[in-house]
C-alpha cells in the first residue's frame, strides 16, 4: 500500500494482479482496476507529482498508470521502441527491459 503525495488517495494491490485507488477523506474505493492478471502485485507507488502509479507482480512486470486514464504508459513506451530494443547489440542489456511487453 501507499498513499499519495497528498494523502488524498491509496493504493493497493492484491494476489489476483488487481488494484484498488481509494480516496482516503472519504474511506471509500475510487477506482479498481486488473494490471496484472492472475499474479501477486508485490509493490506499488506513485510518483512525487502524485499522477502516476507504479505496479510491480510477479509476473516480472511493473507498469506506470497515468491518474484519470489508467494507460499503461510503460506497455505504449516499450511498443514505441521496439525497434530500438530488438536490435541484435552486444553488451546491451537495457534492451531485454520490454521482452515480455512486445510482440515480435
Amino acid at each position: 500500500m501507499a498513499f499519495s503525495p497528498s494523502g488524498k488517495f491509496l493504493v493497493s494491490g492484491d494476489n489476483l494482479g488487481n488494484v484498488q485507488l481509494w480516496d482516503w477523506q472519504l474511506q471509500q474505493p475510487f477506482a479498481t482496476w486488473s494490471a496484472h492478471q492472475n499474479s501477486i502485485i508485490r509493490q506499488v507507488g506513485f510518483s512525487p507529482d502524485g499522477q502516476l502509479i507504479a505496479t510491480a507482480a510477479d509476473d516480472g512486470t511493473a507498469k506506470l498508470w497515468q491518474l484519470g486514464e489508467f494507460d499503461e504508459l510503460f506497455s505504449r513506451g516499450c511498443a514505441l521502441m521496439a525497434d530500438y530494443l530488438n536490435r541484435e547489440i552486444s553488451n546491451g542489456g537495457d534492451r531485454y527491459l520490454c521482452d515480455d511487453l512486445i510482440q515480435q
